[in-house]
């Protein structure tokens, strides 16, 4: 794994709820990611917040081509 960053999806306030984002599998230039294994970071939270509450998770994925 080379630890290089692919794309953001989503960068903007969501309301509350469940959501859901569909990866297209390319990079944010546009162009596909080479199969393998990928990791992939959510973020969620209020940073606003005294405490500054965040949910962080970091899964696997494998991209096969």
């Amino acid at each position: 794994m080379q630890g290089q960053k692919v794309t953001t999806l989503v960068r903007s306030h969501q309301t509350a709820g469940a959501h859901k984002i569909i990866w297209d599998g390319k990079d944010e230039f546009g162009r596909p990611v080479a199969s393998g294994v990928h990791l992939y970071q959510l973020k969620a939270g209020d940073p606003s917040t005294s405490s500054g509450q965040r949910f962080v998770a970091v899964k696997k994925m494998l991209v096969l081509r």
